[in-house]
């Protein structure tokens, strides 16, 4: 009896859906939803306190930073023709895994209203007709790689205004479920090119080897 409830338990973990919602209307917000539980992640309150606690982390990654550099100087460069010839094959390790983690998203509800204005009629029309190709080609290329259930984008240009206006809204789900078995697979694809992935990790530490003195010929 407890191992069907703990079943049950992970099988409505595997299927909760999660959300990410991004916004934008004169100010920018970020949520987490999951169920019917929000959860507020931008803006935070109390920004000061954040603000400088990451300068000092920056601070000291800089003097980090600087201590490595010294220790870089003295280190040998890679072999650069070992790592180019296994480019092709780590250009595939990523496009596989970013094409697996992609199809665990989807995109639930996408609004876009963007107004164009200038103040000069000229280079409204011409910002107004570049950007509509920029973004109905670059939605195409979203559509043919996610799953997209509700979509609106309105772009208008505006002759007598000076000022441009946007809204932004993203409603972006996956499952516990999917993004596990998008980890399994990119697991597998790991395994797969071991070698290739052990033999670019020796290359680079073991770095060009040094050449044999040449021998002094006395006349």
């Amino acid at each position: 009896m407890t191992l069907l409830i703990i079943l049950a338990v992970l099988i409505l973990i595997m299927f909760t859906k999660i959300s990410v919602i991004i916004g934008y209307n004169e100010a920018a917000t970020i949520k987490l939803k999951i169920l019917f539980f929000v959860i507020k992640i931008y803006p935070r309150k109390n920004k000061d306190k954040h603000v400088k606690k990451k300068k000092d982390k920056k601070e000291k990654k800089i003097k980090k930073s600087k201590k490595k550099d010294k220790k870089k100087k003295t280190q040998r460069k890679p072999d650069t023709k070992a790592i180019l010839s296994t480019l092709d094959t780590l250009i595939e390790i990523i496009k596989s895994i970013t094409g697996y983690m992609l199809k665990t998203l989807t995109i639930n509800k996408f609004n876009l209203e963007l107004l164009i204005a200038s103040g000069d009629p000229m280079k409204t029309a011409l910002t107004y007709s570049g950007v509509c190709t920029a973004v109905y080609n670059t939605w195409a290329m979203i559509e043919n790689i996610l799953k997209v259930r509700v979509r609106h984008i309105r772009i208008s240009p505006d002759f007598l205004s000076e000022k441009m206006r946007f809204k932004f809204y993203l409603d972006i789900s996956t499952t516990p479920g999917k993004l596990f078995a998008a980890f399994l697979k990119t697991l597998f694809i790991m395994l797969k090119y071991k070698d290739v992935l052990k033999n670019m990790i020796n290359q680079r530490d073991a770095g060009p080897k040094p050449r044999d003195a040449e021998p002094i010929i006395k006349k």
